[in-house]
């Protein structure tokens, strides 16, 4: 991901700023649905430009790692589900309005990521 999109509205990974906050969601095993991540969700401060990973649960085994190389953000989420994972950058505490990441395993093995700008009236909707 690039740090500044240069897109309206898409979240920016400041290097000035001191940390950024990281929201983290993650279905229960099974559930492929992010609207479904029922209290497996959390909130992190890091800065990017300063460290390389960090532990988001220790209860779920979520861990992020990443690297920065040039202007852009090379992460790495891992977790011990069969559902989905994923987290985003918000200027505040909530997945709703965030720019994310989510990501799952089809039932065949194949392996899915998408970005998206989250949106909506709870914690979920948005657009790829």
């Amino acid at each position: 991901r690039q740090l500044d999109t240069g897109v309206p509205g898409m979240f920016k990974i400041d290097r000035n700023a001191l940390s950024t906050t990281v929201v983290w969601s993650m279905g229960p095993d099974g559930i492929k649905d992010p609207g479904y991540h029922f209290e497996r969700k959390g909130i992190a401060t890091i800065n990017f430009f300063y460290e390389h990973s960090t532990t988001l649960s220790t209860d779920f085994n979520l861990n992020l790692q990443w690297s920065v190389i040039g202007d852009s953000l090379h992460a790495q989420l891992t977790g011990n589900t069969t559902g989905f994972i994923g987290f985003g950058f918000n200027s505040v505490p909530a997945m709703n309005g965030s720019d994310a990441v989510l990501g799952w395993v089809y039932d065949n093995g194949t392996a899915y990521a998408q970005s998206f700008s989250l949106y909506g009236g709870d914690d979920y909707g948005g657009t790829p």
